[in-house]
């Protein structure tokens, strides 16, 4: 066991029915979750997944990055500061792009002064439209 920090995951896109019961099957073997059976239910009717993780081992969410790049859906995965590492997040929408970020106090986004002074105009505004774009919705298989 390492350090333990709190973390965030969000899914988007559109699962398959294989996705969907691997999911499912995600969901009971991962102990860490909080709240299963409200993270099925959210999943079920709410046709959402977004787990919060009050003691991530060092701000993982295993294994539902490599689930969501397996199988072509969007996340978004964040962590507060732990012993060694700052807050911050990775947002991946497959074919588009996969932004990892430093966070601020506020848990937002942020891009540090010694970033901005690399970046052209183009770049900051690039990666502020990436930030901002949200995931698509998650939709279960009909």
């Amino acid at each position: 066991m390492g350090d333990r920090t709190t973390a965030y995951f969000q899914l988007g896109g559109k699962l398959t029915q294989e996705a969907y019961d691997e999911l499912l099957e995600l969901i009971e073997q991962e102990s860490y979750i909080q709240g299963e059976d409200d993270v099925r239910k959210t999943l079920v009717e709410d046709e959402r997944f977004d787990i919060w993780i009050d003691e991530a081992n060092y701000a993982r969410v295993d294994p539902f990055d490599d689930f969501a790049i397996r199988h072509g859906l969007a996340y978004h995965h964040w962590w507060a500061a732990g012993g060694g590492y700052g807050p911050g997040g990775v947002i991946y929408i497959p074919g588009a792009h996969r932004v990892e970020y430093e966070s601020s106090m506020d848990f937002g986004p942020s891009i540090s002064i010694g970033d901005l002074k690399t970046m052209t105009f183009e770049e900051i505004q690039t990666r502020i439209a990436q930030i901002e774009a949200p995931l698509p919705p998650l939709e279960l298989p009909d």
